[in-house]
């Protein structure tokens, strides 16, 4: 696109949604920066090599500071977004990959880990450090503003202890799957309803026989395989890096796949909080767990909302590999009434709940 064009398109906006038919920036910047940036210099060229930096730079601190699933969730969202701005300003602006990618990367991760140096190999110029100037004030704003917010969620004082955590999402501001309702399944059934009988004997079944691959595969859906075993982002890095995917579309791809992350946490959490459904075990005591009992409500499964919402995202940037991203979720599905954690109810509502956040964000996405 030709400076003329984007600039106007950031001054008077485009008929598209606000990812813009997926080549222009989430957040609306002022023409006058544009103009300014698109004429500092750079010696610098944005690379495969720094987005690896960044992922073990950020890896690192999130582990060392002990972030738990959510926190992960919401800063790696951030940042993935932020690096995709600012390829997706340079490639507009000059047709090139002109800059680095080091001073948005670092001021985004000090946001959440102030303490944070500057690593060695670290490259800035007038031009990326103008860019990263222009991202963060997008950036830090909407992060404020979400620090800003108290927790919504109302769960009564006696169940606080048992079902605190993901309370914390109360105070995510969803980026386009919202109102968060809207993306709710049907309520579960009541507690009393029969069908709970069969989905009890459904989790027994699934159980028998308890084989050495099925626990195989439940501790790694747990994340309790190996570092990262259950972290849709780690894979979907690891399919980016093997299939030597170009770099625009992968920093485009884990950008909307951790939007979609985002949304759908918002979406269930918030379900989840609403119903405040009870664990198997609570029902029927003789229902083996094979794993620690995540502390937050049953319906609907966060494991099935999750990977629905990147099986659909990653599928439509990769549809010659939509079987594998869609067998994947099964089996991720698959293990959470294995470890007898969840009604296969809960997955049927996670799909629902993952389709509607995945038909939202791919339409603004294509439209």
């Amino acid at each position: 696109m030709k400076l003329f064009s984007f600039l106007t398109c950031a001054l008077f906006g485009c008929a598209c949604s606000p990812f813009l038919c997926a080549t222009e920036p989430i957040f609306q910047y002022d023409v006058a920066d544009l103009q300014a940036l698109a004429e500092l210099p750079s010696e610098h060229t944005m690379s495969l090599q720094e987005v690896q930096k960044w992922d073990a730079i950020a890896s690192r601190v999130v582990e060392e500071n002990r972030f738990n699933f959510y926190e992960g969730v919401r800063f790696f969202t951030y940042l993935y977004v932020a690096q995709n701005e600012a390829i997706t300003l340079t490639n507009n602006l000059n047709q090139t990959f002109r800059g680095s990618l080091d001073p948005i990367s670092y001021q985004v991760t000090t946001l959440f880990f102030p303490e944070i140096e500057k690593t060695t190999l670290f490259n800035e110029d007038p031009f990326s450090v103008k860019l990263a100037e222009m991202i963060l004030t997008h950036i830090s704003a909407r992060v404020e503003q979400e620090n800003s917010l108290h927790t919504t969620f109302f769960v009564p004082l006696n169940l606080k202890q048992d079902f605190s955590a993901g309370l914390d999402v109360a105070k995510w501001t969803p980026w386009f799957a919202k109102p968060e309702k809207d993306y709710w399944p049907a309520p579960p059934p009541s507690i009393q309803d029969p069908i709970w009988q069969k989905q009890i004997a459904a989790i027994k079944n699934a159980q028998n026989p308890m084989t050495e691959e099925k626990k195989r595969v439940i501790f790694r859906w747990a994340g309790l395989a190996y570092p990262g075993s259950s972290d849709f982002r780690e894979i979907a890095n690891q399919y980016f890096l093997c299939h030597d995917v170009p770099l625009k579309t992968v920093l485009l791809a884990r950008s909307i796949m951790m939007i979609g992350l985002y949304d759908c946490v918002i979406a269930y959490t918030s379900c989840k909080y609403h119903y405040l459904f009870p664990r198997p075990q609570k029902l029927d005591p003789t229902v083996v767990y094979i794993i620690p009992v995540p502390k937050h409500p049953s319906y609907p499964s966060g494991h099935a909302t999750e990977s629905t919402v990147v099986a659909r995202i990653l599928s439509h940037f990769f549809p010659q590999d939509s079987h594998f991203w869609e067998n994947l979720g099964q089996i991720c599905r698959n293990s959470r009434i294995w470890a007898g954690i969840h009604y296969p109810i809960d997955n049927e509502a996670g799909i629902v709940c993952g389709n509607k956040v995945a038909d939202t964000i791919l339409t603004e996405l294509t439209n």
